[in-house]
Order: C-alpha cells, then structure tokens, then sequence
C-alpha cells in the first residue's frame, strides 16, 4: 500500500461547522478513506499555514484520489493538498 499525507486549510463554511458542531472527526473521515479500501494511520490539527493534517495508506493514488473522502462529498469545508509518503527506513 502506498502511504498519503493530505494537508487541508478549512473554508469559512468547513470553520463554522467545526464550531457549531464540535466533535472528533477522526473516525469520519477514517471511515471514508475505508469506503475505498484505504486505512487511516493518523489524523492532528495543526495550527500554521494548514489546519488538518491526515496521514492514511491506499492502493494507489487513483483510487484515493476519487474517494469520497478527497472529494469531500460535494461539500466545500477544506481546500486539499495530497503527497505520496515515502518510507526511509
């Protein structure tokens, strides 16, 4: 499997809902990453430049990137950056 690392910097829409309803969005997002046969390693809130920080594994690039996950079911609440992890160990 490969190993992704997605950067997002939240909209104003993604922000407000954040804040109107607060709560853990790691096992939601985990859960769209699986519907695609990928797997969540770890998901952080980052202060900086981008706001989220999303490290998950996939068969290929092609089908993560089509995932409903990457497409954020048609909602506009984050802008994406996407790059492949390599391990050098």
């Amino acid at each position: 499997m490969t190993t992704f690392i997605t950067q997002a910097r939240f909209t104003k829409d993604g922000l407000n809902g954040i804040i109107a309803a607060p709560e853990d969005r790691g096992e939601i997002v985990g859960g769209l990453i699986a519907q695609v046969g990928g797997k969540l390693i770890a998901n952080y809130l980052t202060s900086g430049e981008y706001d989220i920080l999303i490290i998950f594994e996939g068969a290929s690039y092609e089908d993560m990137v089509l995932s409903p996950y990457c497409c954020g079911r048609g909602e506009r609440r984050c802008r994406l950056e996407d790059g492949d992890g390599v391990n050098v160990e």
